[in-house]
């Protein structure tokens, strides 16, 4: 199952969001929409150097 924001994927906000997200954004110098909205658990790409 894909969630927003999985493997870095950008997040595209439907535009009945984007208002709320340019009003909070001085909140904490960041989109707390998005941030709100992509999953804590998502899948993420490594990219660590390998050993």
């Amino acid at each position: 199952m894909e969630t927003l924001g999985d493997m870095g994927r950008p997040v595209v906000l439907p535009e009945f969001l984007k208002a709320e997200s340019k009003l909070t954004f001085h909140v904490n110098e960041f989109n707390l929409v998005v941030s709100n909205l992509i999953g804590l658990r998502r899948n993420l790409d490594d990219f660590r150097h390998p050993r």
